[in-house]
Formats: C-alpha cells, structure tokens, sequence
C-alpha cells in the first residue's frame, strides 16, 4: 500500500515500512519520468473473435458462448467452430451443461481462441447419513471433503477442480478390515473388487470405454500400481478418489483407471506457505517424481535470418506479444541495445501492464542504465500497485532489492528503501530463476525435483488455476520466479510439460538463470525455447553444485 502525503511517500511492505522519498517534486520526476513518453492508443472497437471448441480431440457443438454483462452472444456449429464480436478487456463465457463453465479475458491482441474444455462431472457421489445430527457429523464431514489436499502431482481443491473426488473420512476405517482394498468397499461411489482377479477397480475412472483398468494406489504422495499391503488403517486421515480423465491424466496410463489418493495422520501434506518461495523449503512435504520427464532440445534456433523475420513481422502486426518474443531472442543474444528498444516499444503498446515496467526497467539494468531502471520500478511502486504477493510485484521487489545491495552507487538512489531482507548475507541464494512466456494464453506445469526425488509443480493452465491467468490479465503479466537458496548435494531437475495457448501461433518461453544471485561473483544466463506441438514432459535444465562451479 503506498499511502502520498505532503511531505513524503510511506511504501509498507507487509510490515515493513519505509520513507521513500522526501521530496513531492521528486515523487511528480519519477511518476512522469516515463509514463508521458509512452502513451497508449486506445481501441475499444468491436472486433471478431473466432476460433473452435474441442474436448480429447473432437470437437463440441452448441457451446453459448457469451460476452459477460452484455446481449452479444453465439453457440458452436456442428463443427465446433464460432465467431463473435468482443471488446479489449470484455470476458469471453464457454458454456456447456457437460463441461466447465471457462472464462477468458480479451486481450489488446485477442483475434483467436480455440478452447479445450474441461470435464465437469455430474455422477452423485455417496450420500453418508448419520443420525446424530445434520448440522453436526455430515456438517463436519463435508467440511472435510471440500478441504484442498496435495497429490504427487501437485493440489487438488475438490470445490474448484471441476470434477468430482470421492471422499472417505479416516474415522470411517478401522483395522477390522484385513486391507484398505476391503475397507473401501461400499465407501466410495463406483468402487468394487473384482471376483476373479482380486483388483480395484473405479467406475468412470477408464481412459477407453472398451477396456477396464484397476485402480493405482497413493499413499503420503508414493505412488504405485499395486495395492499398499502393511498400511495401520487407523492412522488413516483421509481417502480420496481421483476418477475422471481431467483428476487422472497427470498420472499418464498408469492412472487411467482412477487413482485412489491416501493420506495418513503420520504422512500428511500441510507446508506452509513462505512470503517468497524457496524451493528447498517446499520439500517437507512427499511429492516424488515419476521419472517421465525426456530429454528434448526446443531451443529457440537464434538464426539471424529467422529473427528478421519475426522483427518484420511484429512491426507490420504492431503486436506486441511478438515483439516481446523479438526481444528474448535479443536477449538470449546478448543484444542488450536492440532488447531497450523494443521493450520501449512494448510498453508504448502496453503502458497500464505491469510486464511492460518490469521488462524495461530490467532491460535498462542489463545495457547498465541503472538509474533509468530504478526510476521506472519506482514509478510503478508509486502508482499504487501491491507488491507483497508472489507474482510480478515480488519479481519487481526483488530486482530492486538488487540494485539496493549491489548497485547503489551507480543506481543514485536517493531514497530511503528499506528491502525485505536486512542484510546482503539473507538476499543472496544459490540460484534464482525467472520463466517469462510471451502470451498470457500459454499453458504449461513446471516441475522442481529435488536431488532426494521430491517434486513440487506449478501449474498454469485454466483447469487447474483459471483464477491465476485471470489475475495474469488483469494486472497484465506473464511471469513466475523461484529460487532455490542451497542448491545442496545432487542433481535439482526442472521439467516443463506445455500444454498450447490457444492459437496457431508458437509460445515463447524465456528462462533466465542467475546463478549466485546477488552475489559478487552472480552470472546470467538467458535461454529461449519455442514450443508449439510438443505436448509431453522434457527436461529443461539440471542444477547442482558442479554446474554452479562453472559460474563462478
């Protein structure tokens, strides 16, 4: 919150707070230093959006599709294909009475969608009566069902997931049952043990309609085909069950017929949240890695040629999700002149996105123009904007921190900043890692490992956090940043599993590496992938302590 009074400016982070600037006239310098410069063209017109709708591979008919709090609306045709007219910062509304409502921002540069849409299923799961009393035990009960929990393949929140979990209370099982296989009989809806061959299985919880699958086992985030023998079932806290195609998919086919997810009083997930995640503090919990991830090289090819083309062709289009692609290969290049400019560019199309501030303030750090970058974080502070969360205002945060530690003198900061940490000993880590995507429709999950296999995955997609990339569009950013603060002993593998963006257009992914970050001896390495069909888990890059040796 940043409050403007007549003397000075009070910026709290948190519960931190700290005088800023001690001069009105400086605070007027800095919040025009850039914003007259780079004045945005407006165009509320109505354009067409058009694209098709498709669920697995085939496409769905008679989908509303309506513009929120306005008359315009169309369906799909018999091809799933549709066509209306929208509005820059109007909401786009898929609906479908079999699937998920989805909703989708419009963006200055929104010519196309084309929607996957996300199971919604309506089977009743059981119905527990207890007579003791309604608002009591069934109360309680459902409060318990509805709470989110961690798989090995990242959250579940069972009221936002848009698929139905079956749920079974710890309290429900006992050690009468000679195995957990027996206990859940009657417990879950659609469970059964088959006669002949002895196996779970979970109806709904098929891939293929023409072929039965038993259900795959989790226990404390260990995962496995086979039913888990020696488990205490009184120390059970919670059972869930994953069955549709949308709750099961991350499991690959070794899930395709249901998973049955255990959670014990002695193994469960509850890591608390850190103000700034830190990788390695993530790891108290027990998500372990499948090993699925393959190697694959989609770098970007930084041919020449190649990236006149794009330059040529974001110029014409005056779009400036491309132009932000022209300017990471700039990057990945070394071209710190040629990335100014069009990041200058950019924010010119897009002077309200906070990307814009953050992107050519960061440009202006890299080509040695400290006092430009600084003056730009700082007006985008003085606007009012929250930078206490974990998203584009921490990245910000942090790059300010940079310049506060290591780059005060020639930053000519005549402020005074108080940053989140003390000292320059508790800002520096092993490694920070920034991912920026050119297009806010992209969808991808990004996975940590841990040298002991532990696992911990960002998902950004609409069916696991539709909330987020509407956040995203709303305050207009594309990025996330992590750091690991003790690389350690052993191999940290980051998989990336992309799921498309929307559009017959590639994504543009940059991940900027610093290795000993705001340290005396931190390096840089920028790395640019394009991705387009590539719909599978690969590695993407393999830190431990050797690597970081070459850094130094």
């Amino acid at each position: 919150m940043i409050k403007l009074f007549d003397t000075d400016i009070v910026i709290y982070y948190k519960n931190t707070s700290c005088r800023m600037l001690k001069n009105t006239a400086l605070v007027l310098f800095c919040l025009c230093f850039t914003l007259p410069v780079f004045a945005q063209q407006k165009n509320n017109n109505l354009r067409d959006i058009s694209g098709h709708i498709t669920f697995i591979g085939e496409t769905v008919s008679n989908v509303n599709i309506v513009v929120r709090n306005t008359s315009r609306g169309t369906q799909t045709d018999a091809r799933g294909r549709y066509t209306i007219e929208a509005r820059t910062g109007e909401t786009l509304t898929f609906s479908h009475i079999s699937y998920k409502t989805v909703r989708i921002i419009i963006e200055d540069i929104t010519s196309e969608l084309n929607i996957e849409m996300i199971e919604k299923t309506n089977e009743l799961d059981e119905v527990v009566v207890i007579a003791k009393s309604v608002n009591g035990e069934v109360v309680k009960r459902r409060q318990k069902a509805d709470r989110e929990f961690q798989s090995s393949r990242g959250n579940v929140d069972p009221r936002t997931a848009g698929y139905a979990v079956g749920f079974v209370d710890g309290e429900e099982i006992s050690n009468t049952y000679s195995s957990i296989k027996e206990a859940l009989r009657g417990k879950l809806a659609g469970y059964h043990v088959n006669g002949i061959d002895g196996l779970a299985y979970l109806r709904g919880g098929n891939f293929s309609v023409t072929q039965d699958y038993p259900v795959a086992w989790e226990v404390d985030g260990v995962f496995s085909t086979e039913e888990p023998f020696g488990l205490d079932l009184s120390q059970i806290e919670s059972v869930y069950a994953l069955k549709s195609l949308a709750a099961t998919n991350k499991y690959g086919t070794l899930g395709a017929g249901g998973v049955i997810v255990i959670l014990t009083k002695y193994g469960g997930f509850n890591p608390s949240e850190a103000q700034r995640l830190k990788i390695a503090e993530q790891y108290t919990n027990k998500n372990y890695y499948g090993n699925d991830a393959i190697d694959y090289n989609s770098k970007a090819d930084l041919n020449d040629i190649l990236i006149l083309e794009l330059r040529d062709r974001a110029y014409s289009e005056n779009n400036p999700e491309l132009l932000k692609a022209l300017a990471y290969f700039y990057q990945a290049q070394g071209k710190r002149v040629e990335a100014v400019k069009v990041y200058e560019d950019v924010f010119k199309l897009r002077p309200t996105y906070a990307q814009s501030y953050r992107d050519l303030a960061n440009a202006y750090i890299v080509n040695d123009q400290f006092k430009k970058g600084w003056r730009l974080y700082m007006s985008y502070l003085m606007q009012g904007h929250d930078v206490s969360g974990d998203d584009i205002g921490q990245i910000i945060y942090n790059e300010m921190e940079y310049l506060y530690f290591n780059r005060q003198n020639q930053t000519a900061i005549r402020e005074q900043f108080i940053p989140q940490n003390e000292t320059i000993e508790e800002f520096r880590n092993d490694v920070r890692m920034v991912f920026e995507w050119n297009t806010s429709e992209a969808e991808f999950e990004l996975e940590f490992v841990s040298p002991d296999t532990r696992s911990y995955v960002f998902e950004h997609s609409l069916e696991a956090n539709q909330e987020l990339i509407s956040k995203e569009k709303t305050i207009g950013f594309s990025s996330k940043e992590f750091i690991i603060d003790d690389v350690g002993e052993g191999d940290w593998l980051i998989n990336l599993t992309y799921k498309g963006n929307k559009m017959n257009e590639p994504t543009y992914f940059k991940v900027t590496t610093y290795y000993h970050w705001g340290k005396s001896g931190q390096k840089k390495e920028v790395t640019l992938y394009k991705l387009q069909d590539e719909r599978f888990k690969f590695l993407l890059q393999k830190l431990n302590k050797s690597i970081l040796a070459t850094f130094n």
